[in-house]
């Protein structure tokens, strides 16, 4: 059995590593939410609140803006090096920490769906619990989906 696991184990390791990372910087600006549905992707917009963001404001800081709220996290260097993320099976890892009063520990994580398209799942955790998983596009090409307003006029 300890021949089987040992194998496993350093297949994993080789599959992730901070030698094949991104910084925040070689991605696009501004992403807009995309919705999936059984059809393609949508880009839903609510009438009062309007769209979700994710802005990458510099090297070091992503603002999230959703329901009229503006979250923001500064992102920090992993294991004291100069390196901002680490990649694992094609998802990027960042570390962060949410601003406010009381700074929390954060991780946003990145993985291109198509990169062509400019479409990519982003992930937010706080403090370990996953507080937002959704598909994103670029500024540029949410006019390539349809849009569809809700909520009372």
């Amino acid at each position: 059995m300890k021949n089987i696991v040992i194998p496993i184990f350093l297949l994993i390791v080789a599959s992730c590593s901070a030698q094949r990372h991104l910084t925040v910087e070689e991605l696009p600006e501004t992403w807009v939410n995309l919705t999936k549905t059984d059809s393609g992707f949508i880009h839903e917009t609510h009438y009062d609140m309007g769209s979700t963001f994710l802005q990458i404001r510099d090297s070091m800081q992503v603002q999230l803006i959703a329901d009229q709220s503006l979250i923001v996290f500064n992102i920090e260097k992993y294991l004291s090096s100069k390196l901002n993320s680490f990649e694992c099976n094609g998802e990027y890892t960042f570390g962060a920490r949410l601003n406010g009063e009381k700074p929390e520990n954060g991780e946003l994580r990145f993985k291109w769906v198509d990169k062509e398209k400019e479409i990519g799942l982003w992930t937010i955790k706080i403090n370990k619990k996953e507080v937002l998983k959704e598909y994103f596009t670029t500024q540029d090409r949410i006019k390539d989906y349809p849009i569809i307003t809700t909520g009372d006029e």
